[in-house]
């Protein structure tokens, strides 16, 4: 069933020449997109919401709350569960705003990195709020 399902899935964004599918309109700081890819040797279709690292700044710290001094966000990939057919992803980058050509990096990235596993990966360089 799930093969049934990326198979469909594959088919729609081929259809339509698209390489993702928007589940939310694109914000700057912030995207849910759904995309194809492999885990851990399976097919799957990633349902990921990506941000910048000011957009995760804002959700940890709303206004009027105030980080510890010295406070760095590095960039991370989290991968998390499967729910409703589809593998959970969260991906915090260090760029000014998430368009069209950050999206495609990501996507590249994330059917390029081969030994992908469950749980929370940090990268440098990290960001620094202002």
């Amino acid at each position: 069933m799930a093969s049934d399902t990326i198979r469909h899935f594959k088919e729609g964004l081929e259809r339509d020449g698209l390489d993702y599918r928007p589940v939310t309109p694109i914000a700057s700081g912030r995207a849910h997109i759904l995309f194809t890819g492999s885990f851990q040797g399976n097919e799957v279709i990633w349902d990921a919401v990506i941000v910048t690292l000011a957009h995760e700044f804002r959700e940890l710290y709303p206004a009027g709350e105030q980080p510890a001094a010295g406070l760095s966000l590095p960039q991370f990939i989290e991968v998390g569960t499967t729910a409703d057919g589809m593998r959970k992803l969260r991906v915090g980058l260090n760029v000014p705003r998430i368009d069209a050509a950050a999206l495609h990096k990501t996507i590249i990235m994330i059917r390029n990195y081969k030994r992908l596993r469950p749980g929370r990966h940090e990268y440098e360089p990290a960001w620094i709020p202002e």
